[in-house]
């Protein structure tokens, strides 16, 4: 799976909607596109056309219960290093919940420290909706 079968992929998807293509539609491809790899996300993230799209993939990975430690770090780095793109509230919103605070949950939390005191706002959404993992997770209970 590449970022450029991603880009084909939506395409076609494109074709049978006037206008732009529903959120749900990108969702379920994005899913589907899980496996691929970490280097070819961060290609769809600096391309402003699909930014949701990559955002989606890094989420869905991180919620993958089959996702090893290793590679949610992989998925929290390329989220943290690439966050120039991340340049709106819907992005922050559908990834920060897992992708940085489910890799943070039992993790120092001294890089939501660093973006609450970023000057960059979509920094410090993500230090914020971040949090939601902390509230949501049932280890929260015990």
């Amino acid at each position: 799976m590449t970022a450029k079968e991603f880009i084909e992929t939506l395409k076609i998807i494109g074709q049978g909607y006037s206008g732009e293509i529903p959120k749900r539609e990108i969702f379920s491809l994005a899913k589907e596109y899980q496996q691929i790899s970490v280097f070819e996300v961060i290609k769809l993230l600096k391309d402003e056309n699909h930014r949701l799209g990559a955002i989606s993939i890094l989420d869905w990975k991180a919620r993958n219960k089959k996702s090893t430690q290793e590679e949610k770090k992989e998925i929290y780095r390329a989220y943290i290093d690439n966050h120039k793109w991340i340049d709106n509230w819907g992005l922050v919103d559908r990834a920060a919940p897992y992708v940085v605070g489910g890799y943070l949950h039992d993790k120092d939390k001294k890089d939501l420290y660093i973006l609450a005191n970023s000057k960059n706002p979509m920094e410090r959404r993500t230090a914020i909706v971040s949090t939601y993992y902390f509230i949501d997770s049932p280890k929260c209970y015990q």
